[in-house]
């Protein structure tokens, strides 16, 4: 006797919802696959109320590299000296050039910062960030954990392969 597969509307519509769901997770790993993994971009949590009102603690920023940056930009810089050397800070460009420096500040700060970051210290410009504060950037930290996106990569590789090897019905 030949085993054939039968397909009900629940199994197409799990397979529709899988396809779209690995589609949707593909495309933001492209997008958002983070820098320290050969991608282009940075995920920082801002810290602190220098960039307050725009930019509260505990906001996500993810940065992304772009050749040219402009007076206005927020940028994401790693400090090269001082006691805060290897830091990142999320401030805005308010003057300056990439070789000589740029003169980066705070939203809420009233004077400039003392470091002149050059282009090779830039992580990035903003691109988009998350609002809502702490609670959400606590949440949005674990979510963009490596293990967790290793373990959501399994589980839906193992559901994806399930579903297409299925189990025959008669």
């Amino acid at each position: 006797m030949t085993r054939t597969k039968v397909y009900t509307v629940a199994t197409r519509t799990a397979d529709v919802v899988l396809t779209l769901l690995a589609a949707v997770v593909l495309t933001a790993v492209v997008i958002a696959w983070p820098a320290r993994f050969g991608g282009a971009s940075s995920f920082v949590f801002v810290a602190g109320p220098s960039m307050e009102p725009n930019l509260h603690s505990g906001d996500l920023v993810i940065a992304r590299h772009r050749a040219r940056i402009d007076v206005g930009d927020v940028v994401v810089y790693r400090v090269g000296s001082g006691p805060a050397s290897g830091s990142l800070v999320v401030h805005r460009v308010v003057g300056g050039t990439s070789t000589e420096g740029f003169i980066t500040q705070g939203d809420a700060n009233s004077t400039p910062d003392s470091f002149r970051p050059t282009s090779h210290d830039i992580v990035g410009t903003l691109w988009v960030h998350s609002g809502g504060g702490r609670a959400l950037g606590t949440m949005l930290r674990l979510i963009i954990t490596p293990w967790l996106w290793a373990v959501a990569g399994m589980t839906l590789a193992f559901v994806i392969t399930w579903r297409i090897a299925g189990v025959p019905r008669e």
